[in-house]
């Protein structure tokens, strides 16, 4: 929950940012978006934007409207969401309307912000009016800001921004951009962009809605993999997913395109993500994402010890000799047993010649180099392929001495 400043403090900070000294800054603009709205009796809502902002500490809005087209007659009428532009510490009051000419409709809203603790620069988003009772009429005036919309710094000097106002009904304007694009391995968090061969990955892309109206989204396209960042967006797409949910004003959604197979062979390769334009989309310019760079590298084998089992020896007679018994964990002293172990290459690449080495411990911790750890027998393994396995058992004769091995 954001901090609120109780009135006096309220009081303290209007006052000090309406009769300070104040400076033109034409670099900074505090900007009102409206959002389209398709019946005018639905809650109205109105974000007020910060670009280029400097050292601001404070901010102080004051939006006029007029209340021949708004159900607003009182602060109840009206609610606010603080953004985050400011440091999370800062203080935030509740909107007031100035009314001072009954007559009048032109009604203010005003509202204000501040941190004791630190600045903040660049872009962001100040706060959310929305009218919760909509407007009475589809007219188009204007929300105007007042040159009472301050800014200020910690040491209490205050500036006004450039303002950019916008009309009550705005077009409808959709346009879906592709913020960003990352290549992620299957099951990790972090992205790479390095990858060995028959690795798969996953994109995980960014679609912000830059319109000023709700809209949902048309199919999400990946492209590639191509030798260069001249991506064919005309050919047929590598995935394609269809996603309908609704994104909010300047809002975002995360999608993931998953299982993806880099190319075999061992170089760069490029991939862009693509969202589909509307028909009627105001930019179609910006549906693409920048090419996202894979580099396909040489991976390793990778040989692990799969499974061990001992087995007792069945002597009935058969075509072939004696048969695996059942797997077992207690034995007799000079059992005759077999230990069969597989081998697996979870690599990607084929591995070379091996040896596998058959070890007897009385401990857990089996090193090649204790004496009491008895090395039984060694068998050559030829050359694994990705993902196959090799399974060899040798003969054993449990100890003489009852125990744990």
């Amino acid at each position: 929950m954001k901090n609120r400043l109780i009135f006096p403090l309220l009081s303290v900070l209007l006052v000090s940012l309406l009769f300070s000294l104040n400076a033109f800054s034409e670099d900074t603009v505090v900007r009102v978006v409206a959002h389209y709205v398709w019946n005018h009796n639905n809650p109205y809502v109105v974000d007020i934007f910060i670009q280029n902002g400097q050292n601001t500490a404070g901010y102080q809005v004051m939006l006029q409207f007029d209340s021949n087209d708004f159900k607003a007659s009182n602060e109840g009428d009206i609610e606010i969401d603080y953004g985050d532009y400011l440091p999370a510490d800062a203080f935030y009051g509740k909107p007031q309307i100035i009314d001072d000419d009954p007559t009048d409709s032109l009604k203010v809203i005003l509202f204000a912000a501040t941190s004791h603790t630190s600045e903040s620069n660049g872009d962001g988003f100040l706060a959310r009016l929305t009218f919760k009772e909509g407007t009475k009429t589809r007219s188009k005036s204007v929300l105007t800001l007042f040159n009472g919309t301050l800014l200020s710094n910690r040491a209490g000097e205050t500036s006004v921004p450039r303002f950019e106002n916008s009309k009550t009904f705005p077009n409808a304007v959709r346009d879906l951009v592709v913020e960003s694009v990352q290549a992620i391995p299957i099951g990790a968090n972090e992205a790479r962009h390095s990858y060995s061969k028959g690795e798969k990955f996953e994109l995980r892309a960014t679609i912000r809605n830059v319109g000023n109206s709700g809209t949902g989204m048309n199919r999400i396209k990946a492209y590639g993999p191509a030798p260069t960042t001249d991506i064919d967006t005309t050919k047929k797409p590598l995935k394609t997913i269809d996603k309908a949910k609704v994104i909010e004003p300047n809002s975002t959604v995360e999608i993931t395109l998953s299982d993806i197979n880099p190319p075999t062979a061992v170089e760069t390769h490029y991939y862009k993500v693509c969202v589909e334009a509307f028909t009627n989309e105001s930019n179609k310019g910006n549906n693409c994402s920048e090419p996202i760079k894979i580099i396909v590298e040489e991976g390793p084998p990778d040989l692990i010890v799969e499974s061990v089992e001992i087995n007792s020896i069945i002597y009935a007679p058969t075509a072939s000799g004696p048969a695996r018994g059942p797997a077992v964990s207690e034995v007799s002293p000079r059992q005759a047993l077999e230990l069969y172990a597989t081998v697996k290459n979870q690599g990607i690449e084929e591995s070379a010649m091996t040896v596998l080495k058959y070890y007897r411990s009385t401990g857990e911790n089996i090193s090649t180099a204790n004496k009491n750890d008895e090395l039984l027998e060694a068998i050559l393994i030829h050359p694994l392929s990705a993902d196959s396995t090799f399974t060899r058992s040798i003969r054993v004769t449990a100890p003489e001495t009852p125990g744990t091995y």
